[in-house]
C-alpha cells in the first residue's frame, strides 16, 4: 500500500496546524506503523501529550519506506483519531541501513552492490541513519520562528540531537532530549569513535533545555559523566491500557512461555532460557509446556535450544503483527523479558529497562525479567507485583518460579497504574511545559 493512502488532509502538509496551545515538534525515526518496541515509546508521548493540550508534530519516515510496517490502515486512523500531527521525510542511503528500511534494490549487481557498502560502512562507522538527518530538515524547511514551541528529539538515532540542536538556533525555541538507551555509555553499542561521539553527546547535552531518561541508573550515569543533573527527568517507559483493549488470550492448550522481540548477544540471548527448559523437563516431566518465540531472532533461538537438546519444547512463530504478540502474551502462562544475561552489571548496564517488560505489565501476565543484580527493573516488578527478577546463571530460581506458576502461584500484583501513560505524560508535561518558559535557545552554533 502506497503511504499516499494513508495519510490524512493535516498530514499530507508540511506545515503544523494553526493552533493557541503549546506546540512540540518532535523528532522520532521509530514511530508506528514500524513494527519494533522503539516505536512505543514515541507513539505514546505524542498521544497523550495530546490529551494534555499539547499540538505534537512527529517527524518520521514516510510508512512507505519501511520494509514491514504494522496495520498501515489501523494505525493511520488511530493516530488521525488522536490527532498527532506527522511530518513525513524521505531518507537518502537506505543501503546504510541493516534493518527496517526498505532496500533501494531487490536483486541484482546493484542489491549486491548495496550490501557490499552497507557492510564496508559498518566497518568504517558509518551512522547508518546518515541519510535520515538532511530529510529531517528538508521537511521542516517551511517553519519558522514562532511555528514552535519546544523541539523533542527521540534517541536512538542520536543524529536526531545535532539536528534538534541545528532546528533549535533556527527556529528560535529550546529542544529536549529524549533518551530511550544511552549513547556512547550503552553496554549493547560499539562506536568506532567513541571520542567524537563523546564530544558531540556533550555539546548537546550542554545546549538542551532538558533531558528525560527511563531509568534512575540512566539519569545517574549522564549526571556523573556530562554534569547534567539539574537537566535529567525520569520518566520510565509504560503502557498505554487502550492498546490492550479487545486483545483476546491466545489459547495454546498448555503452559506456554512466552517471549517477543529481539535477542541482542551477547548480553541478551536465549541460553539462561533453553537452559531453564532443560531443568523443567526433570521437575516436571508430565507437565505440558512449551517455550513460544516471536521475533527477528529464530536462528539464534534454533541454535540455542539445539544446544540444550529442548528444540521439541520450542515454537517459533516469526515476524507477526503487534495485536498478535499482545494476544500471545495475554495468554501466557508467563512472558519472559531479557535485560543482561551477565551477572555483573555497571551502572549502564542496570539502567536499561525496554519497553517489553510493560506489555505483561498492562496485560496482567505473570513476567519473568532476566537482569543483573540492582537492576532497576527490580524497582519496577516490585512496584506493579506479579512477577520476578533472576540474574542469568540463577536457572534454577527461574525453573522453581515457573514451576510455582504452573501450580497457580503467581505472584500478587500491586501497582500496575504506576507505568501507565495517563499517569507517566504527567512528568513529561511538566518538563516541556518547564521547558518551553525557562528554556531559552541557542544565540549560535
Amino acid at each position: 500500500m502506497e503511504a499516499k493512502t494513508m495519510r490524512s488532509e493535516a498530514s499530507r502538509n508540511s506545515v503544523l496546524p494553526m493552533s493557541r496551545k503549546p506546540r512540540v515538534l518532535f523528532l522520532a525515526f521509530y514511530f508506528p506503523p514500524l513494527r519494533c518496541v522503539a516505536s512505543l515509546r514515541g507513539a505514546n508521548m505524542a498521544n497523550y501529550l495530546v490529551r494534555a493540550g499539547w499540538e505534537v508534530s512527529v517527524v518520521t519516515p514516510d510508512p512507505s519506506l519501511w520494509q514491514s510496517p504494522d496495520d498501515l490502515d489501523r494505525v493511520a486512523a488511530e493516530l488521525d483519531q488522536s490527532r498527532v500531527h506527522r511530518i513525513y521525510t524521505g531518507h537518502r542511503w537506505r543501503s546504510l541501513s541493516s534493518g527496517f528500511l526498505k532496500r533501494s534494490y531487490g536483486h541484482g549487481v546493484k542489491w549486491f552492490l548495496e550490501g557490499i557498502l552497507r557492510r564496508f560502512g559498518q566497518m568504517i562507522g558509518i551512522d547508518e541513519m546518515v541519510g535520515w538527518y538532511p530529510e529531517v530538515e528538508r521537511a521542516c524547511a517551511k517553519l519558522r520562528p514562532g511555528d514552535v514551541d519546544v523541539i523533542m528529539a527521540s534517541g536512538s538515532p542520536f543524529g536526531a540531537f545535532r539536528v534538534a540542536r541545528r532546528l533549535s538556533l533556527r527556529l528560535r525555541c529550546p529542544y529536549v532530549l529524549d533518551y530511550r538507551d544511552l549513547w556512547t555509555g550503552n553496554p549493547h553499542a560499539r562506536s568506532e569513535d567513541r571520542n567524537r561521539d563523546e564530544r558531540v553527546e556533550r555539546e548537546v547535552l550542554r545546549d538542551c533545555a532538558a533531558v528525560s531518561v527511563v531509568s534512575p541508573s540512566m539519569a545517574g550515569y549522564l549526571s556523573d559523566h556530562f554534569g547534567v543533573e539539574n537537566k535529567v527527568h525520569v520518566i520510565p517507559n509504560g503502557y498505554a491500557p487502550a492498546d490492550f483493549e479487545g486483545i483476546e488470550p491466545t489459547v495454546f492448550g498448555h503452559f506456554a512461555i512466552v517471549y517477543t522481540g529481539v535477542f541482542l548477544p551477547p548480553l541478551s540471548t536465549a541460553d539462561p532460557l533453553m537452559r531453564a527448559l532443560r531443568r523443567l523437563t526433570e521437575l516436571v516431566p508430565n507437565k505440558p509446556l512449551r517455550f513460544h518465540y516471536y521475533g527477528r531472532s529464530a536462528a539464534h533461538v534454533r541454535e540455542s535450544a539445539k544446544a540444550c537438546g529442548v528444540e521439541h519444547l520450542v515454537e517459533i512463530h516469526g515476524v507477526v503483527p503487534r495485536r498478535q504478540c499482545l494476544a500471545a502474551v495475554r495468554g501466557a502462562g508467563t512472558a519472559v523479558v531479557v535485560i543482561s544475561v551477565n551477572d555483573d552489571g555497571d551502572l549502564a548496564d542496570r539502567g536499561i529497562i525496554t519497553g517489553k517488560i510493560f506489555e505483561p505489565i498492562g496485560l496482567k501476565t505473570p513476567v519473568l525479567v532476566i537482569a543483573p543484580p540492582g537492576s532497576d527493573v527490580e524497582r519496577v516488578v516490585q512496584t506493579v507485583g506479579k512477577g520476578a527478577v533472576f540474574s542469568g546463571s540463577n536457572v534454577h530460581g527461574m525453573a522453581a518460579f515457573i514451576v510455582d506458576l504452573m501450580h497457580g502461584k503467581a505472584p500478587e500484583s500491586h501497582q500496575p497504574e504506576a507505568y501507565a501513560w495517563p499517569n507517566l505524560v504527567l512528568k513529561l508535561d511538566a518538563m516541556l511545559r518547564q521547558s518551553r518558559t525557562e528554556g531559552g535557545f541557542l544565540a549560535e552554533i
